[in-house]
């Protein structure tokens, strides 16, 4: 070692505090990186933050729909389900107990277990609302069959239904081939309902963010076990489609009574509980 040139650290004389100098000293230097990392990355940040548009900047997406839909469906009073479970499954119906709650988990549970489906008619309730103050013009719909098999054998069981008769809603006959569409419309039902939808269904409808329309079908038949969805077609912003209307994903099902081979009843007065005979 030349004479006047201070040693380097790795090359000093081992010593406890030394040694214990030089490994803070190499520590040190990793801990300063990741300082700069930290520095660098805030400062990605800001610029990210800077430059992204936030959500409300965004312009919105050209392709997506203009509009929502929100269906559900529902039985109509007094016409229950069919099922291919023989009769002696079939016809052990829920019991009323004085407890509406509890009928209704019952006949859910039935529901499951028999395999039921609504017999006769089924009513599809949805509404649409436009997404913006852009007008979304509804120009028609369609009841399309995705599935048409022959009514099944079976067991109609007849309980208390799930509504009353709407006011105003587009008819579908399952039982012709495409399904026949009529309109009913009662005028009778005065305040009870919004003056604008004193009208019969009749296309076309404008929708947007404030103004939405709510429709009503009602689908019928005797002769089938069928499947089927309602196409809704509509025209916006220089766009036009069709939006599929289902089941949560799957087509919605209606089974017809004509080849019934027992009929039960289960309703929860004197003299109607739980009884079956011959169709």
């Amino acid at each position: 070692m030349e004479e006047g040139v201070p040693p380097r650290a790795e090359e000093a004389a081992p010593s406890n505090g030394g040694s214990r100098a030089v490994g803070f000293a190499r520590r040190a230097k990793p801990f300063g990186g990741w300082l700069a990392a930290i520095a660098a990355g805030v400062a990605a940040t800001v610029i990210a933050a800077v430059l992204m548009p936030s959500d409300s900047e965004r312009k919105p997406d050209p392709q997506a729909r203009p509009f929502t839909i929100v269906s559900e469906s529902r039985r109509p009073s007094g016409v229950g389900w069919m099922t291919a479970q023989p009769v002696e499954k079939a016809g052990v119906l829920p019991v009323f107990t004085g407890d509406w709650d509890d009928l209704d988990e019952q006949w859910k549970r039935w529901v499951d277990q028999t395999e039921a489906v609504p017999a006769i008619a089924l009513n599809v309730d949805f509404t649409v609302q436009g997404t913006s103050e852009a007008e979304v013009t509804l120009t028609g719909l369609v009841v399309r069959v995705t599935a048409r098999r022959p009514a099944f054998a079976g067991v109609h069981v007849v309980d208390m239904g799930a509504g009353d008769t709407p006011y105003r809603y587009v008819s579908a006959d399952l039982d012709t081939d495409p399904p026949t569409l009529s309109d009913f419309f009662d005028p009778s039902f005065g305040s009870r309902v919004p003056a604008n939808q004193l009208r019969p269904i009749q296309f076309p409808y404008q929708v947007k963010i404030s103004d939405a329309e709510s429709f009503e079908v009602y689908v019928r038949t005797q002769l089938c076990d069928c499947e089927f969805v309602i196409d809704l077609t509509w025209i916006a912003l220089g766009r036009k489609g069709t939006a599929t209307i289902d089941d949560a994903g799957k087509p919605f099902r209606v089974a017809g009574t004509s080849a019934a081979v027992h009929f039960c009843s289960a309703l929860p007065y004197p003299g109607f509980e739980n009884s079956c005979r011959p169709a």
